[in-house]
């Protein structure tokens, strides 16, 4: 990523690419947002190196306009491949997941679980989305429904057998409404509905990893209402818990860049069961260190977002709208700003879907000159 900002910030024409720079439709929301963050810096009650660990994963929403101008057109020979070389990757996952389980080769024995590269969180969303991605291109790619299909059951065993993540389970479901509004609205969202419903039902009796997962999400919240925390569901719901009450007491400009350990230690050390650095919740990690005003910057740049897309037509559309909403909502769950691997793919992502304001313009252009959209 380092390497392509100096290719973008020392090669020839750099005029031509500052013009794209400044004129990008989302360049207002990200520089805010990073301004915001640069000046909490001043009155942050954080340490030095949260402060500057914090600052650096807002900064990089600074990468999404260098990677959009090199993915700006169409035709780009390396835009064509980046979702198939994503889809490689996690095939390549799965495969490697087979090795280490059913060959007992120690491929990424650090790691929990049957993971190899990444941790069971990471892989579990970017599965989903692979597996939605192929979905999508099964019902448009009639000559290779045969490979698709069997790369998607591929997939799907892993997700339903192996793997121990269950945020992939949240984001298949919204993507798939996305497909299901698109395609058919109301019924289709029924529809949807449903299939997931009988889908869940299915795995719960079929996989004992999946039943497991499952069951543990509703056990430990009992025990959580119970006043007991020590469980994975009960410390996050501890954590946003505490997070909110932290935020209310400086709700407007938050407590500064990079200070949210310093605050959760200040109010609760002592008190509580664990003391954390992240509240698993995007939302609530901004909230308590920029205040209202960097959740209000965070949530412009979201919703510019989707208004863009909606200017997108057919597979584009779907795809771009399901992607970054599976991002938006994982947002509750867990702070994908401040994780490197969500990170760079939401920036990726963005740029891969987001056009130029050039573009957009072309768009609206020619939409107001088809009959199709005058008769709409």
């Amino acid at each position: 990523m380092y390497l392509i900002v100096l290719l973008w910030l020392f090669s020839k024409g750099f005029s031509s690419r500052w013009h794209f720079y400044v004129n990008y439709p989302l360049i207002k929301p990200i520089l805010l947002l990073i301004l915001v963050s640069f000046v909490g810096l001043f009155y942050s009650t954080g340490s030095e190196k949260e402060c500057f660990s914090s600052f650096c994963h807002i900064a990089k929403l600074s990468f999404i306009p260098i990677l959009a101008y090199y993915l700006q057109d169409n035709q780009n020979k390396a835009k064509k491949y980046i979702l198939v070389v994503f889809i490689a990757a996690l095939l390549f996952t799965v495969i490697c997941t087979f090795l280490k389980i059913y060959a007992h080769i120690p491929i990424g024995r650090r790691t929990y679980g049957y993971d190899v590269f990444k941790n069971h969180i990471v892989i579990s969303y970017f599965m989903a989305v692979s597996l939605f991605i192929l979905y999508v291109w099964y019902t448009e790619l009639k000559k290779y429904k045969l490979p698709i299909f069997f790369f998607m059951g591929l997939i799907s065993y892993y997700l339903i057998f192996l793997n121990l993540g269950r945020i992939g389970y949240v984001m298949l479901f919204s993507s798939f409404i996305v497909l299901a509004w698109r395609k058919y609205q109301h019924k289709g969202i029924l529809w949807c509905s449903l299939i997931v419903s009988f889908v869940t039902v299915f795995s719960y009796y079929s996989s004992e990893t999946f039943a497991r997962r499952i069951t543990e999400v509703y056990n430990e919240s009992q025990l959580y209402f119970q006043g007991k925390t020590v469980s994975s569901i009960g410390a996050r719901l501890e954590f946003m818990s505490n997070s909110v009450k932290i935020f209310l007491d400086n709700p407007i400009m938050g407590t500064g860049t990079g200070s949210f350990k310093s605050q959760y230690e200040e109010y609760y050390q002592g008190r509580v069961h664990k003391i954390t650095n992240n509240p698993h919740n995007q939302y609530l990690n901004t909230a308590v260190e920029l205040g209202l005003i960097g959740l209000l910057f965070l949530g412009w740049l979201f919703y510019r977002q989707w208004q863009l897309t909606c200017q997108l037509k057919g597979v584009n559309l779907i795809l771009a709208q399901s992607i970054l909403l599976s991002f938006f909502v994982g947002c509750f769950f867990n702070s994908w700003l401040r994780n490197f691997t969500e990170g760079h793919f939401y920036y990726l992502m963005t740029a891969y879907f987001i056009p130029p304001a050039c573009q957009m313009a072309k768009v609206r252009s020619s939409n107001l000159q088809s009959p199709k959209h005058l008769s709409i």
